[in-house]
């Protein structure tokens, strides 16, 4: 809902860098494509700071996640992702009563990180949405999980969590 928040951007700027260059070059990639490779760098600069080869077993020891951010895209297709695949590992060996296989993570960390930084998937240029209504939204679905500090849950109208009594949120969301 804020362009700065959006990943499409970062991407499309770093492509702009390579306009009309052909001799940018990587181990990872296998061509001279300057805009490709800019992209790369752009992905590979706000992940794993190092580069991933494809055979990886580990990301490359470094700042990994230095450079994070929390952009639409960049949330959905390397950190979610990532938090799903350390949950599921992490519940297959409780499962198995073995502790949490660290080679297991760090080989599909590497896996995704050389996915995420290699693909060619594009976001958005522009928000998406509006705060106040996507606002709305979330709190409603997470409604359950806000806790005052009295320990006390919002009430089922979400007045005691949500907007203060009298607000109209349409109202707010249109500008008026």
């Amino acid at each position: 809902t804020d362009s700065a928040f959006l990943l499409g951007p970062w991407i499309e700027s770093a492509r702009r860098l390579g306009e009309g260059h052909s001799d940018c070059f990587s181990s990872i990639l296998d061509n001279g494509d300057c805009q490709r490779f800019l992209e790369w760098n752009a992905r590979t600069q706000i992940t794993t700071w190092k580069p991933t080869s494809k055979e990886s077993t580990a990301i490359p020891q470094g700042p990994v996640d230095y450079a994070a951010k929390h952009w639409f895209g960049l949330i959905r297709d390397y950190y979610a992702r990532r938090a799903q695949l350390t949950l599921e590992q992490a519940v297959k060996d409780e499962a198995a009563g073995r502790p949490l296989n660290k080679t297991a993570m760090n080989h599909f960390r590497a896996q995704l990180a050389y996915a995420f930084t290699t693909s060619e998937n594009k976001y958005p240029m522009s928000p998406i949405g509006k705060a106040t209504a996507v606002s709305r939204v979330m709190y409603d679905k997470y409604a359950e999980w806000f806790v005052s500090c009295d320990g006390r849950k919002g009430d089922e109208d979400g007045s005691q969590n949500g907007p203060e009594p009298g607000v109209n949120v349409v109202a707010v969301e249109e500008g008026r």
